[in-house]
This record gives structure tokens, C-alpha cells and sequence, in this order.
């Protein structure tokens, strides 16, 4: 890494002290300039790494891995600030390592290594983006469960997904926790469409199933709308039975419709692909029976 410090006239800056403020009011020596691969080498390399790239074979060329099997490319070979461009031939100027690595290089921001955020100040505004980092890939996204954003693609933490029967389940907390890391969950709210007229008994050792358990009386009916932070609003609908819930859960149909619409509508917000955890019959009687998976 490059220490801060005076280098013919221009002043380079560490990764972890990037700022927009590195101006002096009484000497211009101290302004900093746009780094580039001639004379800040280990210091784009280390910005490099903490965005996620890798260096190639090649000195000058960076390779970063994406989710959808396309790659980043970042090449200083002829041009000394880099050029950047993906496999896929997308447009490099909309996507978070791009904006990133201006950012610092230009000195308008700070990195977070740990949390792999990248703090811009641009003017008046400041703002904060998230850089993936993993190269490799996690369970959540082999199992196709990813939500998407403006562009942007979440790989859903794998702690949180459930095994049902062999195959693994989004669930609520893998969602909303996506959600809360990427920023763009502002706020929900559940009502009650149909309270159900009657409540099915707990069910004791040895008794049958009642008479009229087929009688829509048990029914209940949940709408949940999920407000994003672009002001974006999502509504969906979630419904539960005691014929449509296993184990000790069953008698509990107004927290189950709740539970269901939320999830539901978490799908629609996240362009979430697939059915959640929390709208199976089998997740409950896995999870309040057998222990889960």
C-alpha cells in the first residue's frame, strides 16, 4: 500500500482514509489527484482487492466473478486509470464497482472493508453503496435464490434458508435480512381481511378429527403491503386452514395468513422466484414437530 505522503508534487492517499476532504486551504501540494497505475500500483491493487477483483497472470488486468456467470474486467495496460467492461458487453457506468472505484480513485470517498460499503460524497449528497465481494459461490446461489433491485442482485444469506424434504427454501429472515443489508426495506404492515368464526380446539392424544373441519368457519385471510425505500409499495395475499397447516400450528390460522401474506409479498418486492418457507404445509410440521432440518 501506497503511505500517504508527497510524491512529486501530488499526494496519494490510503484506501482507509479516502475522502472528499483532502483539500488545504494554504497550499495546493496538498490537493489530491485521481490515482492512477503508474505511479499508485499497490494502492489499485488494494482498492482492486477490496472491491473483489483478482489480478490475473497478466499485471495489469483484474478479473471479478458476477452471479449471473459474467465477469468485470478492469485493464491498465492503456490506459493508466483503467478501463473497465464485462464479458457480457453491460454497462460498466451503472454498476457499484465502477462508481466505487472512480469514487476513490477521484478521493470522493471512504471504504469499509469490513462491511464492504464504499461511503461517496458527491457535492452536498452523500451516499453509500454495498460491493459483493464473494467470488465463489454460496448456497444461497446455487439454489437460484436471489433478489434483485434497480439492477442489483443480493445473494440471499444461506444461514437462513430451511431444508424441506431434501430441497432448500427461502425464508422470511433470509429476505428481510437481504433487504436490511442492501437498504431498500422501508417499512410493512399486515391487516386482517376474514378473522376466522371459529377456532379449531387443540387436538389431545388419541381424538379423531372433528366433524366440520372442511367448513370454510376456520378460514382466515391476511393482506400484507411492503413499502420499499424508492417509495415502491407491494401487496400480497396469504390465507390459512387447519387443513392447510400441519403440527401444533394448525389451530393458529390468523398467525399463519399473516405469516403467509408477508411472505408472499416479500416474493413480489424482492423479484423472488419460487415459493417461500413460511407457504409450505410441510415447513411448519417440520419446524414445530420435528425440529426442522
Amino acid at each position: 500500500m501506497v503511505e500517504e505522503g508527497k510524491e512529486e508534487g501530488r499526494t496519494t492517499t490510503p484506501i482507509d482514509n479516502f475522502s472528499s476532504n483532502e483539500s488545504s486551504e494554504n497550499s495546493n501540494e496538498n490537493v489530491a489527484t485521481a490515482i492512477n497505475w503508474k505511479d499508485d500500483r499497490e494502492l489499485i491493487k488494494k482498492i482492486l482487492e477490496n472491491l473483489g477483483f483478482k489480478q490475473t497472470k497478466r499485471d495489469t488486468l483484474f478479473v471479478k466473478d458476477l452471479t449471473d456467470g459474467d465477469a468485470l474486467f478492469c485493464d491498465f495496460s492503456k490506459n493508466e486509470e483503467g478501463h473497465m467492461w464485462t464479458k457480457k458487453d453491460r454497462n460498466v457506468h451503472d454498476m457499484n464497482e465502477y462508481i466505487a472505484f472512480r469514487a476513490l480513485q477521484e478521493g470522493r470517498a471512504k471504504m469499509d472493508a469490513k462491511s464492504n460499503t464504499v461511503t461517496i460524497t458527491d457535492g452536498e449528497r452523500e451516499f453509500m453503496i454495498d460491493i459483493d465481494t464473494k467470488i465463489e459461490k454460496r448456497a444461497g446461489e446455487e439454489s437460484g435464490y436471489i433478489i434483485e433491485h434497480e439492477e442489483r442482485k443480493i445473494i440471499l444469506n444461506p444461514d437462513f434458508l430451511v431444508n424441506i424434504k431434501g430441497k432448500l427454501f427461502p425464508t422470511i429472515d433470509a429476505v428481510v435480512d437481504a433487504m436490511h443489508k442492501a437498504g431498500i426495506l422501508k417499512d410493512w404492515r399486515v391487516e386482517i381481511l376474514k378473522y376466522p368464526e371459529k377456532i379449531l380446539p387443540e387436538k389431545k392424544a388419541g381424538e379423531g378429527e372433528i366433524e366440520d373441519i372442511n367448513s370454510a368457519k376456520y378460514l382466515a385471510v391476511a393482506k400484507a403491503t411492503i413499502t420499499l425505500v424508492d417509495g415502491k409499495t407491494f401487496e400480497g395475499i396469504g390465507d390459512a386452514h387447519p387443513l392447510s397447516i400441519r403440527g401444533t400450528m394448525r389451530p393458529h390460522v390468523i398467525r399463519m395468513a399473516e405469516t403467509r401474506a408477508v411472505a408472499r409479498t416479500l416474493r413480489f418486492a424482492g423479484n423472488l422466484h419460487g415459493v417461500m418457507a413460511e407457504e409450505l404445509k410441510e415447513a411448519v410440521l417440520e419446524t414445530t414437530e420435528d425440529g426442522g432440518e
